[in-house]
């Protein structure tokens, strides 16, 4: 949302928005000219065209009713979105259950390097420019969220498909649905497909280009290596080797980001030297293994990841003693996902967090105690914060020699309020 405030304010426009709370992304909007308010309230909507929304809100937010009230055109943030893009020459738009950010960030660095000026909205925060680059109006990169079936409103001219998954069950009326709405998203662009992901894979059709390591595919990672840095692989094209990779992020998940960012580069007429270079310098972006200090010698990392999936390929970058915080995100993903959740944690020293609820109201069936008394069955090493204070004396009390915190919720922001400003402690 406050990408799409972004660029509205570089066009010109008078930006009005509300927040539950102040936070990074308000007090930036404020300072480039946007009037935030605190709290959601009928007359917020002052001197309004229209109301960009996020699907995350009830339809029983006093801002929305209040807009419908007063007959205020409304827009999903998907919908918005997809106005501005319509202005783009091209449009490279980034699915996936998991991966989009990195991706997107990724891809906006590889134009960037090329010299092509793009415009890109992220949904985290590149370390380089945020969540928000603006440029020409020749290529616009941006994630793709399947969550309400929203990506639909967007139309590329490119699809990047990383992973087809089990993320927002709600919002698909079973598996293939799902896939059949992936089909809907990437039929009338070129698609690049990860071969190595079944159900992206089943979506494929003729002029799409696909990425792999295990499955044949069009460009190939082989010769993989794991670095002190990241991995090093030899990039392949149809079985001839064409450039040497070396990563600067943890991780195998990161060798098919990369893949994916490279491909899509060069299908638009970035020359590969150029395309290798960006992915070779890129460090990620912000909650992804991001190092934010020490406490008492451990080292202390967050992590944006909150599905199973997820969580598993971010252990793997952690190392074995390391102390994981998890804040489940969502009742309902937890609930769906409980075994999942069980077995991805079977082998940790864990602390389960209470559950970010996000947009929904309590449930106990997927409340965060409940994980924790399911994987207490498994794996005893596990303990349950339902406050900061409780957390913060879990940390304290653990020998793990690091910690990450993981999670989609606010678990970053109270990771950050324990590190004492300027002294690396809690």
């Amino acid at each position: 949302m406050s990408a799409l405030a972004k660029y509205s304010l570089c066009s010109g426009k008078k930006v009005y928005g509300s927040d539950r709370e102040n936070n990074g992304f308000t007090a930036e909007l404020i300072n480039l000219g946007a009037k935030i308010k605190v709290g959601h309230r009928p007359e917020n909507l002052v001197l309004t065209d229209v109301v960009v929304y996020t699907s995350a809100i009830p339809k029983n937010n006093p801002e929305y009713v209040a807009a419908v009230e007063k007959g205020i055109p409304l827009l999903k943030r998907s919908e918005f979105l997809s106005l501005i893009l319509s202005e783009y020459k091209e449009v490279i738009a980034v699915s996936g259950c998991h991966g989009k950010t990195t991706v997107t960030s990724m891809i906006a660095h590889v134009f960037k390097e090329a010299g092509l000026n793009p415009t890109a909205f992220i949904g985290g925060e590149d370390k380089s420019f945020g969540n928000f680059l603006i440029g020409g109006k020749n290529v616009a990169i941006t994630e793709a969220c399947e969550y309400e079936k929203n990506f639909l409103d967007i139309f590329p001219t490119v699809a990047v498909v990383l992973n087809i998954g089990d993320d927002h069950q709600g919002s698909f009326n079973g598996t293939d649905d799902m896939i059949n709405a992936y089909g809907k998203f990437s039929s009338k662009a070129v698609a690049v497909i990860n071969a190595d992901d079944i159900p992206a894979a089943s979506i494929l059709k003729r002029g799409d280009v696909t990425f792999g390591i295990d499955n044949p595919a069009d460009f190939t990672a082989e010769n993989l290596r794991q670095g002190e840095r990241g991995y090093s692989f030899n990039l392949f094209l149809r079985g001839v080797k064409k450039a040497k990779v070396k990563l600067s992020v943890k991780g195998r998940f990161n060798v098919y980001n990369a893949l994916a960012a490279i491909v899509t580069g060069v299908k638009l007429g970035v020359p590969l030297k150029k395309a290798v270079k960006a992915v070779s310098e890129f460090t990620s972006v912000k909650r992804r293994a991001e190092y934010l200090g020490k406490y008492r010698k451990k080292k202390v990392y967050a992590d944006y990841a909150h599905h199973p999936d997820e969580i598993k390929q971010a252990l793997s970058v952690f190392p074995e003693n390391c102390l994981i915080v998890f804040q489940p995100h969502t009742y309902s993903r937890t609930r769906l996902l409980m075994k999942k959740f069980t077995e991805v944690f079977l082998n940790r020293e864990v602390v389960i967090y209470k559950t970010y609820p996000a947009r929904e109201k309590y449930d106990r069936a997927g409340d965060g105690y409940r994980l924790y008394l399911e994987i207490k069955k498994f794996n005893k090493n596990v303990k349950y914060a339902k406050n900061a204070s409780l957390l913060k004396k879990s940390v304290k009390e653990s020998g793990a020699k690091s910690v990450a915190f993981i999670g989609a919720g606010n678990v970053y922001e109270v990771c950050k309020s324990f590190l004492k400003k300027g002294r690396n402690k809690f």
